[in-house]
């Protein structure tokens, strides 16, 4: 894995995240990824160029539940896992702390990923209340709003 990963914000083109910006460029520098430097998180080069002709942007607040997911998923013992994030799937190397790529959902049919021995499911929202999670407002679909069109139960955490 060595020779092909740049940590996040170097100059070899790494993704820039911009906050609350949904069309925003993957270009780029900035002192939002100084906390995202500290902890180490890299784009393999690949990753970089996926994210960039797939149009996938990250947030700060993106950027901060990849890294958190990262983590959790290398408490657990993970060697590479597959974190699914709304539409977009990082798969990535935990113990490196490394995104090797990334890609979109299927809009239909679906999608086979082999070779991960973990799975991350990042929700748009946590309701700790009532232990759900479901989508935090509503969309809008041809200028006609919809009610939320999910809601997840969460499970109880075997690990005590």
């Amino acid at each position: 894995m060595s020779g092909y990963s740049h940590p996040v914000g170097s100059s070899h083109g790494t993704p820039q995240v911009r906050e609350n910006s949904s069309a925003s460029a993957v270009v780029g520098q900035g002192s939002r990824f100084e906390s995202l430097l500290q902890e180490k998180l890299v784009f393999s080069q690949h990753a970089q160029e996926r994210m960039q002709t797939r149009g996938i942007h990250l947030t700060q607040m993106e950027a901060n539940q990849l890294s958190k997911a990262i983590d959790e998923v290398h408490r657990k013992g993970s060697r590479q896992a597959a974190i699914i994030m709304g539409s977009d799937i990082f798969i990535v190397a935990p113990p490196t702390r490394t995104v090797i790529t990334s890609l979109e959902s299927p809009a239909d049919g679906m999608k086979v990923i082999t070779q991960v021995d973990a799975v991350v499911y990042v929700s748009r929202t946590s309701n700790k209340e009532n232990g759900s999670e479901e989508a935090s407002s509503t969309r809008q679909t041809a200028s006609t709003p919809s009610v939320p069109h999910w809601s997840l139960l969460a499970m109880p955490n075997a690990d005590g």
